[in-house]
């Protein structure tokens, strides 16, 4: 810690380890962290958000009654764990929608890799965490006897820069059918602030038929135009004089709605 700008711990294989050496450390390396701030003058870090050099490990179990024990075990310390119930939820909705076989390796089906992005990426709990294997591709020598590279996911970039941008506010969550949900985040402005940061809807959609959602997005947008901005469904939709506005996406796909006339369109 006072030789390197240490952020935060990614620990692998947690279940393999002692707990409470892990408890330990990550105690005294924030113990290390606090003295060391003071010691060269710098301000206390704001914990009030969760403490100084995050800690995740990753406990790879499919079972969330599992995960909770291990963290409930852990201890006063701050520990996340990476969702890997939720990484089997993906594999199993995207094997429902696709329908054909999957290697022996746990992976998500390629078509159904934007819907589980914009999952992670645009919900409010949680910390998104992005594989740089599908935003940058990569080498797949040595699976099933095989050889090559796995091409990268198409648009990655702009689910990432939606999260950067549009992705603020409370949560307003439209789900009422098994194949199609959606969601709003109400974004960061105010009657007195214009400043912050837009609304935004997003629709996902695992079924065959294309998806469409009456959501609210705020008044403020009343005679305003939405507009997808990952570009996968084109043409706008004018939000009404209630602040509602219905969004669509195409079968098995992800769209995130956003006002046409955003500042924040410029960075896609």
């Amino acid at each position: 810690m006072s030789n390197f700008p240490v952020a935060g711990f990614r620990f692998d294989a947690v279940k393999h380890m002692s707990r409470d050496f892990l408890h330990d450390f990550v105690k005294h390396i924030r113990e290390e962290a606090r003295k060391l701030r003071k010691e060269r003058g710098i301000e206390a870090a704001d914990e009030s958000q969760g403490p100084i050099a995050f800690s995740v490990g990753e406990f790879w179990k499919d079972s969330l009654d599992s995960c909770l024990k291990y963290l409930t075990n852990f201890g006063d310390e701050q520990f996340s764990l990476f969702d890997a119930p939720l990484h089997y939820n993906f594999k199993e909705a995207g094997d429902a929608a696709e329908n054909y076989d999957l290697p022996l390796e746990s992976t998500v089906p390629a078509q159904f890799k934007p819907l589980a992005y914009a999952l992670i990426l645009m919900r409010l709990d949680g910390y998104p965490c992005v594989f740089l294997g599908d935003l940058d591709g990569c080498n797949t020598t040595g699976i099933d006897n095989g050889e090559g590279k796995a091409e990268p996911m198409a648009d990655l970039d702009k689910f990432v820069k939606a999260r950067k941008y549009y992705a603020y506010g409370e949560q307003r969550d439209v789900w009422d059918h098994p194949n199609c949900i959606a969601w709003v985040r109400t974004g960061s402005k105010t009657d007195d602030n214009d400043a912050g940061y837009d609304a935004s809807a997003t629709i996902i959609c695992n079924g065959t038929e294309q998806g469409s959602k009456p959501v609210e997005v705020g008044k403020r947008y009343a005679g305003q135009n939405f507009v997808d901005v990952i570009g996968s469904f084109q043409g706008e939709q004018k939000v009404n004089d209630d602040g509602w506005v219905e969004v669509h996406c195409h079968p098995r796909s992800a769209s995130i709605w956003v006002p046409e006339n955003s500042k924040h369109r410029q960075f896609f």
